[in-house]
């Protein structure tokens, strides 16, 4: 009575200091705050059962338990942040959970070892398993008249689920441990006959729960998914498979939105939609009709002045209604990112891509106000890598984070630089970590872990061992890195120049000519990002962009289905086949080597062009059979 109650005391005690801490810390604005209600709430966990158990002499597990009850009841209000707190305790927990069973699973090997142990004891062990699996059914069959008839209700399917699945581990694993260390201390100097039979008390209890606890993961929890299978439980209803079907059409039009302001960037001017339609399921048998609704909405969506028209030149061919135009739009390809008009386009903002001279009765900037000013800018970077990152246009697993580290360290070397009174040198900067050893090492890797996957995976062996084998693959992962890395740059600075922008737009005083000292700096680093995009090759160029615009394509997506599922709309194991063969689809986009596929462009065209020549055979041979009779008329009248 008094380990519970004195329990339940400090429990109080402790929650209600707790609820007071929140309180004081609840400004939702300040992120600071929301990390120390975080700490707050791990530091009086820990002292409360540390007061109750070790100070009192009370039951520490009760005190955790009802500060806990209390702080949610009283304090749920005052958190700050939600998402925070439950990423965090998430964490914590798979985290404790594997230390104690990795230390329950030492001690438990270790009491296996001591003679106090005997041969009998599996045997009960097997028996008290038995048991405790039939206490469960009588418990949950035993209360399943009231529960059917009470909240949401249930059936005997799912009670005979859940008292299978019962699980038992952390905490008879943790009081386990608890009791067999307080045992081994209070008789460690009490006589022989004593030590040993505590122990063994200890011992066996100890050996029974964690014996117990095995025999339910290996058996109960391996046997959990065959039998909800057989019950029918994991089934989806068909109402659930309407509402799966109707948030599959609703991604595939957010999508589909997605495409089309994708395709306004001079960057995707002509990307290869065979290409998108093989590594994007949704949008393979998009039709016209909805194609055109997209452009429509699109355009409604944005303010007049700064709509940009959709680039669909390299699209509109892939559709029947557009089909006689094929080989002329196959013809009227302009060079990517090779024209001057496209080069103009491509990373500058609406004022930075006029700022070319010295403007006139302009002040030169102090060097502090320079320096500062270029500090911001390279801040800005930052930012838009991040952007990026959010976006799914930067993928930190790409190339095992090489690509991530190069570029979002270089804002770290360029604030140096600009320390010592050097100008932006950002390009320079992002070749810093991306050394050749280093390429080379994660080029390995990739192929090493290629070929593994080749070993498990029979299906997939020839193409890859075929990929490994040969030369050239060094050298596209080479090509591939380098443009992938031009074009996150480029788009880090036309945000930040976007950014830098809507603060020092007008003026002539020292600030506006600093800013415009920083877009000249800006705009040279892009044309050097922009000679190396000119210096590749056309066909790989197109084909590594097209790639990364279905990589893009796909994060989008597990945005949508990441919303759905927060929002309630698909449950969890709904959302996360989805999500697995998005991953899936990204893997293989970064692992595609095919210079063409099915359905492209080339295709098309070489199918119209042997239906054409058809169409023209067949009317060769009509006419001639036509006109055969006529000459033979004209001969006779000859004759």
């Amino acid at each position: 009575l008094r380990m519970a109650l004195g329990g339940v005391a400090v429990g109080l005690g402790f929650g209600f200091s707790l609820v007071q801490i929140l309180y004081l810390l609840d400004r939702k604005m300040d992120h600071e705050d929301t990390v120390l209600q975080v700490t707050a709430t791990v530091a009086m966990a820990y002292l409360t059962f540390y007061t109750a158990e070790v100070v009192s002499g009370m039951s520490g597990v009760i005190a955790v338990v009802v500060c806990g009850l209390v702080t949610k009841s009283m304090g749920g209000g005052l958190i700050a942040d939600w998402n925070v707190m439950n990423g965090f305790w998430a964490l914590l927990e798979h985290l404790l959970n594997t230390v104690i069973f990795a230390l329950g699973g030492m001690v438990f090997g270790e009491i296996l070892q001591r003679e106090l142990w005997e041969p009998m004891d599996w045997v009960y062990m097997v028996i008290l398993y038995l048991f405790v699996n039939a206490i469960r059914f009588l418990l949950l069959f035993g209360v399943f008249p009231l529960n059917k008839r009470i909240g949401l209700g249930t059936n005997w399917k799912e009670c005979f689920f859940s008292s299978w699945g019962g699980l038992r581990g952390a905490v008879g694993i943790t009081l386990a441990l608890a009791l067999d260390t307080l045992v081994t201390e209070d008789f460690e100097d009490a006589a022989e006959d004593e030590r040993v039979d505590a122990l063994k008390r200890t011992t066996k209890l100890f050996g029974m729960v964690g014996g117990i606890s095995l025999m339910t993961l290996v058996i109960n929890g391996t046997s959990s998914g065959p039998l909800l299978k057989k019950l029918g439980l994991s089934d989806s209803t068909e109402s659930r498979k309407r509402i799966v079907n109707l948030a599959r059409d609703a991604t595939r039009r957010n999508l589909l939105d997605d495409f089309i302001h994708l395709m306004t960037d001079i960057r995707f001017m002509h990307v290869d939609f065979a290409l998108v339609r093989d590594h994007c399921p949704l949008l393979r048998d998009v039709t016209s009709e909805q194609l055109k609704q997209a452009v429509e909405e699109n355009k409604e969506s944005v303010h007049p002045a700064l709509y940009k028209p959709p680039h669909l030149e390299s699209v509109l061919p892939y559709f029947k209604e557009t089909g006689g135009c094929r080989t002329s739009m196959m013809k009227a390809r302009g060079d990517f990112f090779f024209g001057e008009a496209s080069i103009a386009d491509l990373g500058f903002s609406k004022r930075a891509a006029v700022v070319t001279g010295d403007a006139e009765a302009e002040p030169e900037p102090s060097a502090d106000l320079l320096m500062d000013m270029r500090l911001m800018f390279v801040e800005l970077l930052r930012a838009g890598y991040a952007d990026q990152i959010y976006r799914g246009e930067l993928d930190p697993r790409e190339y095992e984070g090489l690509l991530v580290r190069t570029l979002t360290q270089s804002p770290d070397f360029s604030h140096d630089r600009i320390k010592k009174g050097e100008p932006l040198n950002d390009w320079e900067d992002s070749r810093v970590g991306m050394s050749k050893k280093s390429f080379k090492a994660v080029f390995v890797l990739n192929a090493v872990g290629g070929a593994c996957r080749s070993a498990i995976c029979s299906k997939t062996r020839e193409d890859v061992g075929e990929r490994f084998r040969k030369e050239e693959a060094y050298r596209y992962d080479m090509t591939r890195f380098e443009i992938l890395r031009a074009l996150c740059f480029v788009q880090a600075h036309k945000f930040a120049q976007n950014r830098l922008d809507e603060e020092f737009q007008e003026g002539t005083d020292e600030a506006a000519a600093a800013f415009r000292t920083v877009m000249k700096e800006s705009n040279g680093e892009i044309r050097k990002a922009k000679n190396l995009l000119k210096s590749q090759n056309k066909d790989r160029l197109t084909h590594v962009i097209s790639h990364y615009f279905c990589a893009i394509l796909n994060h989008k997506e597990a945005r949508h289905i990441k919303q759905l599922i927060e929002s309630g709309i698909l449950l969890q194991k709904e959302g996360r086949h989805c999500l697995e063969d998005i991953d899936k689809r990204i893997k293989k986009i970064r692992r595609c080597v095919k210079d063409k596929h099915e359905g492209s462009l080339e295709y098309l065209c070489k199918d119209e062009e042997a239906v054409t020549e058809g169409e023209e055979s067949a009317a060769g041979q009509e006419q001639e059979f036509t006109e055969r009779p006529k000459r033979r008329m004209r001969q006779k009248s000859i004759l």
